[in-house]
């Protein structure tokens, strides 16, 4: 078991950098499908329906940076005792690290949510207008 623990241990600290840039990668996509995201009807919507839904790549982030930090406090909770090849007993049960979700604020996700609404409603309109005005103007064919 200690072997398996060291090698896995030397796994994730090889595969961690990784990790972190493909995050900060997906935030910097994010962010500029944020910027021009109003070009497309189409992602204003999946992104609102993403946020809406919880499964936005913000969200994502969030949920994965707080599971590595509960893995590493798992690690670190049981690294010693498998170090020195101490048993878990019941007693110990009670010192196990906790799993506890922080959402992300509420304002944030009605914020990303009402503003590509909103767009979207004015891309309706805009699109609607220029549609009646030449429609005004007499047949299009």
């Amino acid at each position: 078991m200690r072997a398996f623990f060291l090698a896995k241990q030397r796994v994730d600290e090889q595969v961690e950098p990784l990790l972190k840039r493909f995050d900060q990668q997906l935030l910097q996509q994010q962010k500029l499908v944020d910027v021009l995201g109003f070009l497309s009807p189409a992602i204003l919507v999946n992104e609102a329906l993403n946020a809406i839904a919880g499964t936005d790549s913000r969200r994502f982030v969030a949920f994965k940076t707080q599971t590595e930090v509960f893995h590493n406090s798992w690690r670190e909770h049981f690294a010693p005792r498998i170090k020195d090849n101490l048993a878990t007993t019941a007693d110990d049960l009670e010192a196990l690290p906790r799993w506890h979700w922080i959402e992300l604020p509420a304002s944030d996700v009605n914020w990303r949510v009402g503003s590509r609404i909103l767009l979207f409603l004015i891309l309706v309109a805009g699109f609607g207008t220029v549609a009646l005005a030449r429609s005004a103007r007499g047949p299009v064919i």
